[in-house]
């Protein structure tokens, strides 16, 4: 798996593709597997990383101003403008702050809250189908929803691990970590707009 992300809701729906076809998956990050791509690598009974292996959060991306921006954003000014205008008067408010409240669209807050909910339930349908214990749910969904700093947050193995994801070291399949490096070498940087997903869907015995 090498990927930046894109839809989750793409993403979602390969995961769902992927793990129902396969009863016993490994997932091998020779780099990077950001967003959606960590959503794909999470169907993984196990995730192969490396030294230069990474995840990321999968906290959902919408369009703002003509670039991509985390939902959480919309949530954190939310609170922000409730404390500093939503308790207040308006003798109380200056200039800037009557024009920031009256900026504040709640529609966009209430989507932006249900967007979350839907990774959530997305990634609570993957994480369950894989066999996570369900005690470990609620925290991983918290760490890679809402939890890191930002949505470019590199994961390496380490935290991966305290998060409660199954990584195991890339040394346990060295031949197979080989392959997939070479790979990654080969094909790094040829893919610009369009991702291609290729698995084979095992014959029913």
């Amino acid at each position: 798996m090498n990927s930046l992300g894109g839809y989750i809701s793409s993403a979602f729906k390969i995961a769902m593709a992927i793990r129902k076809s396969f009863t016993d998956i490994t997932v091998f990050v020779p780099h990077i597997a950001a967003s959606g791509g960590t959503m794909l690598a999470l169907t993984g009974d196990r995730i192969r990383m490396g030294m230069m292996s990474q995840l990321s959060p999968v906290d959902v991306q919408v369009m703002y101003k003509g670039q991509r921006v985390s939902v959480n954003s919309f949530l954190a000014a939310e609170t922000i403008i409730h404390k500093r205008i939503v308790m207040r008067s308006d003798n109380e408010l200056s200039y800037l702050e009557k024009q920031l409240a009256e900026s504040f669209d709640p529609v966009i807050q209430v989507e932006a809250g249900k967007t979350i909910e839907m990774g959530k339930v997305y990634l609570k349908r993957i994480l369950t189908m894989v066999g996570y214990d369900k005690k470990q749910l609620d925290s991983m969904m918290l760490y890679l929803i809402s939890g890191l700093p930002t949505h470019g947050f590199v994961i390496q193995s380490d935290l991966a691990k305290q998060i409660g994801i199954k990584v195991e070291s890339s040394e346990e399949n060295p031949n197979e970590w080989d392959m997939m490096r070479n790979w990654f070498l080969k094909y790094m940087d040829k893919a610009k707009v369009r991702h291609f997903v290729r698995y084979v869907v095992p014959k029913k015995k």
